[in-house]
């Protein structure tokens, strides 16, 4: 698959963020933050592909432990009780959910579907919502295939992505 498969249909975006978002008394949240912060983010940021993007993360959430918000960076932005989730989806570029651990439903798929912000998950974060994967949904079960799916997306257009047939 290629970037040009996908067909760019909402507008362009100044900021560059990779949202993550959730209740942090979850422990499929918890883990998916652990993995982020500990192994996907550090390599993402070694790809000079995404570092000259300069993206950022941000994680949204209530009970963001304070061991992770001792993490804040120039490239780590933490946000601990945001009004309205909706404004973190339509200020994103992405969401990526790397989870691994079933929890009860994934609404913050749901949510950033629903408001237009593309969605990197992996196959569990899929189950029960069924969405086509490289249609609906981009899939990634490693950190290598996050990298690979966050640069199909236009690194300066927010972008929902429909598979041109």
């Amino acid at each position: 698959m290629k970037k040009n498969d996908f067909l760019i249909v909402s507008p362009i975006i100044k900021e560059k963020r990779i949202l993550f978002i959730g209740d942090f008394n979850w422990i499929s949240n918890k883990d998916a933050l652990n993995w982020l912060l500990e192994d996907i983010w550090p390599y993402l940021q070694r790809q000079n592909d995404i570092r000259k993007q300069n993206f950022k993360l941000w994680i949204v959430g209530r009970h963001i432990p304070n061991k992770v918000k001792k993490l804040k960076n120039e490239s780590i932005i933490f946000t601990q009780d945001i009004e309205n989730a909706k404004d973190a989806f339509y200020k994103s570029f992405v969401l990526l959910a790397p989870l691994r651990i079933k929890g009860g439903t994934n609404l913050k798929i749901l949510e950033s579907m629903a408001c237009g912000t593309p969605v990197i998950t992996t196959t569990l974060g899929n189950q029960g919502i069924d969405a086509k994967p490289d249609e609906e949904i981009l899939i990634a079960n490693t950190k290598e295939e996050m990298l690979n799916k966050l640069l199909l997306l236009s690194p300066s257009q927010k972008s929902v992505m429909l598979k041109i047939k």
